[in-house]
């Protein structure tokens, strides 16, 4: 199915198992035609919204952009977190490392560091 044929799957994905994503690379990746998909769980961004649509696009990227503003304006000694982070995302735009091993441990480092930030400021508030 392709996803701009119905507005349900626009807004809520395909999900992992609808397997349209690249007949070229099924062709290369089995030129035999034994099997008559493919599936992927590495995602690029126009990957994930085939996969989980326009809605949970949109929450992911919240949560994006949170971790970005707080990196931002993270203390001095860690503004590199900030371009690190920043470059990693624009990395993910065409190698699909979102969804990966490689991909999650940007993000689990980086919401602890933002964990621990927002802590350490709690305490030092009171």
């Amino acid at each position: 199915r392709d996803i701009l044929n119905t507005n349900f799957d626009l807004i809520f994905g395909q999900g992992f198992e609808a397997y349209v994503w690249s007949y070229d690379f099924l062709a290369l990746v089995n030129p035999d035609h034994v099997i008559g998909h493919a599936s992927k769980v590495e995602l690029t961004y126009l990957e994930f919204l085939r996969v989980f649509g326009i809605a949970n696009l949109f929450i992911f990227l919240v949560f994006v952009i949170y971790l970005l503003k707080k990196l931002y304006f993270a203390r001095n000694q860690d503004q590199w977190i900030f371009y690190g982070f920043l470059f990693y995302l624009i990395g993910c735009f065409s190698n699909p490392n979102l969804f990966s091993i490689v991909g999650m441990v940007p993000f689990g480092l980086i919401f602890a560091y933002v964990r621990l930030e927002n802590k350490l400021n709690t305490n030092n508030a009171i």
